[in-house]
């Protein structure tokens, strides 16, 4: 059986965070136990996990495609890719409750994605190299002077945000911008 891997993760990471006999009970499709395609569709589960993780991050704060990866970042892909084939087994679970494997799925897809806007959003920080990124990540906004502003963090925003006006000017704080 060859062994999946990713641009940073592997079948390893998978089974880590699945159990084996899960990975291969969701990844044989057609109950056939051909291990060829199971491998085949481990791969592009890993494939498809790492590329929904670096696209939650695209044009953030954070580099993609990552040229590092920390540890929780690696199971919040192999998270992705275990959904992907949990969901491509071609059958839906009647019950889809929170005791259900489906809904156990579906509520561990959501705390995942849950963290990871945490962190793209700024609220959490990763250990990986910045987005060169130049553009604002926050809104543009009208003065009531006409003049076209837009909001950068100041290190406490939003309480205190700083508004960095084309002229070059700055104001602290909403007061006279609305």
């Amino acid at each position: 059986m060859h062994m999946a891997e990713g641009k940073f993760i592997t079948e390893t990471d998978l089974v880590r965070t699945f159990g084996r006999s899960n990975l291969i009970r969701w990844a044989d499709l057609d109950n056939s136990r051909d291990a060829a395609q199971i491998d085949e569709n481990v791969q592009a589960a890993i494939d498809e996990g790492e590329e929904e993780l670096e696209d939650m991050f695209r044009d953030g704060r954070y580099r993609v495609p990552f040229t590092t990866v920390t540890a929780k970042m690696k199971r919040w892909a192999a998270i992705f890719s275990g959904i992907s084939l949990y969901q491509n087994r071609g059958q839906d679970d009647e019950i889809d409750d929170d005791e259900s494997e489906q809904g156990l799925m579906t509520s561990l897809h959501k705390k995942t994605v849950r963290i990871i806007n945490l962190y793209s959003a700024g609220s959490r920080k990763l250990n990986i190299p910045l987005s060169e990124n130049t553009r604002p990540t926050a809104p543009v906004m009208l003065t009531r002077r006409g003049g076209l502003t837009s909001a950068v963090n100041d290190g406490v925003f939003p309480f205190r945000p700083t508004f960095k006006t084309f002229d070059g000017s700055s104001r602290t704080g909403l007061h006279g911008f609305f």
